[in-house]
């Protein structure tokens, strides 16, 4: 198996900065990077279990999910700088992305695309959304 290069979160950011939110979306990312990322969930995954290396890289998912939240909050007209993501939201984010984002390595991996996972990633999102503003 190939050693997958580190995630380059600057370089990730270059190409999804001027996108839309839907850019973030696992569907959109090339493989490279979408290899990448699932990695980096993984290694998280392990090291919260006490089995992975430690410090495991994270800044590439979480410019992804921000980047996805904010462009979602904008296009339902929501402020999205006047929430607070608790650290339990931010881990049920973490945990969504992280679903959709190995469904998606699968679906390419196989050949069989299941074309509602984008839309249930959104309703997913809005959900959380939706949690954020019932929040003091």
């Amino acid at each position: 198996m190939n050693k997958l290069a580190p995630t380059n979160v600057e370089k990730l950011s270059k190409v999804i900065e001027s996108k839309g939110y839907e850019a973030a979306m696992p569907m959109s990312l090339d493989y490279q990077v979408l290899n990448q990322i699932v990695r980096d969930l993984r290694e998280t995954e392990l090291y919260e279990e006490g089995l992975g290396k430690p410090e495991p890289q994270m800044s590439g998912v979480m410019y992804l999910i921000l980047h996805l939240m904010q462009g979602r909050m904008d296009t339902k007209g929501i402020d999205g700088n006047a929430f607070k993501i608790s650290e339990r939201s931010l881990h049920e984010l973490i945990e969504m992305y992280q679903h959709f984002a190995e469904r998606e390595l699968v679906a390419r991996a196989v050949g069989v695309r299941y074309e509602s996972d984008s839309q249930e990633m959104l309703g997913a999102i809005d959900m959380q959304i939706a949690a954020l503003q019932r929040s003091p």
